[in-house]
């Protein structure tokens, strides 16, 4: 499809700017005209293999548009703890690494909480070491992996407020973001 073409999908309409869906809608309807305009002029003008390949090409170009693009989920959160553990080699704060995990229910990542619950309980001033223990409860939010269940049953079981707050973020949209878009399938 000309660079023209396309650019004229993306323009606003009537002061109104075009929605993704509509603009898809919009290129899958032009390439069907033009399969439709092959076929009429190899009715006339007779087939050729030219003529149905490019039939063929507008027809992928067609799924394509309409293909849904699986996610790797594993992949995506092995990065996370990756760049978490990163994060940490570097300096970065503990609690706000245990935050970060919220949504991520890998072995590893249940490994980083396990090594993060193990320094906190190190720590000899108990009120740093119950802020630590609520910020790691906080960052299993939307996790609901049996490893993560085993976790929460584990560490937080005496604490009902602990368990609890293992449930959710501290902030109402992050709250939202990893019940919608989780990492987990």
């Amino acid at each position: 499809m000309s660079e023209s073409l396309e650019k004229s999908f993306a323009q606003k309409e009537e002061g109104k700017e075009k929605s993704p869906e509509e603009i898809k809608e919009e290129k899958a309807l032009l390439l069907a005209e033009e399969i439709k305009k092959i076929k009429e002029r190899m009715k006339k003008e007779g087939e050729t293999v030219e003529g149905y390949q490019r039939i063929i090409e507008l027809g992928q170009e067609i799924e394509e548009l309409y293909e849904e693009k699986e996610r790797n989920y594993e992949a995506e959160v092995k990065t996370i703890v990756a760049n978490l553990e990163q994060a940490l080699e570097k300096g970065a704060n503990k609690d706000i690494v245990a935050q970060a995990l919220a949504g991520v229910g890998t072995k590893e990542s249940m490994a980083l909480r396990e090594r993060l619950l193990k320094e906190a309980l190190e720590l000899e001033d108990a009120s740093i070491e119950v802020l630590a223990e609520l910020t790691i409860a906080i960052g299993l939010a939307g996790v609901n992996t049996e490893e993560a269940e085993e976790f929460r049953k584990k560490h937080f079981a005496d604490d009902p407020n602990l368990f609890a707050s293992s449930y959710i973020t501290s902030c109402v949209f992050h709250d939202a973001v990893v019940c919608r878009y989780g990492y987990e399938k």
